[in-house]
């Protein structure tokens, strides 16, 4: 059986809400300035993901089984080339270091047990 989607949203900058996904620039300060960068340095950031744990398989079923997450990642949102395991069935939250200054989009898809993974969420993003 194939466990049901976990739900998020992009919500906006250092703002962290249950059942959603929040992605942050570190080191910006309130006002959503970013840090000063050297000369020659490449900027970067994290993205801080938060997400509902999915509460039945896709056929409506009680979902028992689930192992863990995979959140897909990239430049453009037809093309997600990365991803992060995240596992553990109790895991709501996950960060990717990094990040180069710019858009990210992201999807994510729940796992059970036996390594079968949900369909992927809609695809959401954020500028960094």
């Amino acid at each position: 059986m194939t466990t049901a989607v976990p739900a998020f949203v992009v919500v906006s900058r250092r703002v962290l809400m249950p059942v959603l996904i929040c992605v942050a620039a570190m080191g910006c300060s309130d006002g959503g300035s970013a840090p000063a960068e050297s000369p020659g340095q490449v900027a970067s950031g994290t993205a801080t993901l938060e997400w509902s744990r999915p509460a039945s398989n896709e056929d409506g079923s009680a979902l028992t089984d689930l192992a863990g997450y995979k959140v897909y990642y990239g430049r453009e949102a037809y093309t997600l080339e990365h991803v992060l395991d995240v596992r553990g069935a109790t895991v709501a939250k996950a960060e990717i270091q990094d990040l180069e200054h710019g858009t990210w989009y992201f999807a994510i898809a729940s796992y059970n047990t036996a390594g079968v993974e949900s369909a992927r969420s809609g695809v959401v993003s954020t500028t960094l």
